[in-house]
């Protein structure tokens, strides 16, 4: 059994007490003999009688065990109390986290059936839900859950172009709201920092993807494997690119759309691309002449 649930047990006071003494008792016992024996084993004297001042002696010796068993009794009384607090203390904790993990749970079912609703203005309001549950997420688990269903939603087919036969009205401005979204929690700033997340992009249809400013660290993947970029640029203006991951193997680029890397830096972010655009291989290509001199 585990030694600090046993302490907690109400039935185990006593025995812990008696515990308690009985080693006191035995290294007491260890200690005097020991000493004893460094001072050569000395014979008591025979026939001695004791003086008023050995009395004394003896009554101060007694009057200090008692009050050493007294102090015992109160640090294992001490520390019990102690322990029990801290387990109740952690049982709060743990309900409080799971009254978080049941709220975010109604809150995330709630937003994310919003996100199929059919009128645009129900996506949108879904969208920014999401957004505050990411930053609200009690776990970095759970905010990548939300991560995930806003990068899901921008993987879905999307028509871009509005004289299509399925077009949609409205989903452009949802798509650049998520996009958007995305840039301002991955760029410094008061908000919540989305770094640490994967943002799984892959073979999604992005028109333009404006991520200015953004600032990559360790644990992050931004993935635009297969994605198509149409309509405006991959816009890496300023962005700090210091750990992670940039992902761009057969990335599509329509006309117009190329990568905008100006006053952006790289230090220690991984670029994989098979091979990578040309404006971004010739920026790596520039951090890593620039690293090496």
């Amino acid at each position: 059994m585990d030694r600090s649930r046993w302490l907690r047990r109400p039935t185990s006071l006593s025995r812990h007490v008696a515990a308690v003494l009985v080693a006191a008792l035995i290294v007491f016992v260890a200690a005097a003999t020991a000493l004893w024996l460094v001072l050569g084993a000395p014979r008591l004297p025979q026939g001695a009688a004791f003086t008023v001042t050995d009395q004394l002696e003896l009554v101060k010796i007694a009057l200090a065990v008692v009050a050493g068993v007294g102090g015992v009794v109160a640090l294992v009384v001490a520390y019990r109390r102690q322990a029990v607090v801290e387990e109740e203390n952690e049982r709060a904790r743990a309900a409080a986290r799971r009254d978080d993990t049941r709220l975010f749970n109604e809150r995330f079912g709630s937003a994310t059936t919003q996100l199929g609703h059919e009128r645009p203005a129900v996506r949108a309001a879904a969208v920014y839900a999401v957004t505050g549950l990411a930053d609200d997420a009690p776990t970095q688990e759970l905010r990548q859950t939300c991560v995930s269903v806003l990068c899901a939603y921008l993987r879905m087919p999307y028509q871009p172009e509005p004289s299509a036969p399925d077009w949609v009205a409205g989903e452009r401005e949802i798509r650049h709201a998520i996009v958007g979204t995305i840039r301002a929690h991955l760029a410094p700033g008061p908000l919540p920092d989305w770094n640490g997340c994967a943002f799984n992009l892959s073979g999604a249809v992005l028109e333009g993807v404006g991520l200015p400013g953004i600032r990559l660290t360790d644990g992050t993947h931004l993935n635009l494997t297969r994605c198509r970029v149409v309509g405006g640029p991959v816009d890496l203006r300023g962005a700090q690119f210091v750990g992670g991951r940039l992902t761009c193997t057969a990335i599509q680029l329509d006309a117009g759309a190329g990568f905008e890397l100006g006053g952006a830096v790289a230090v220690g972010t991984r670029f994989v691309g098979g091979p990578l655009p040309p404006d971004l291989a010739a920026f790596v290509a520039t951090m890593h002449d620039a690293g090496s001199q």
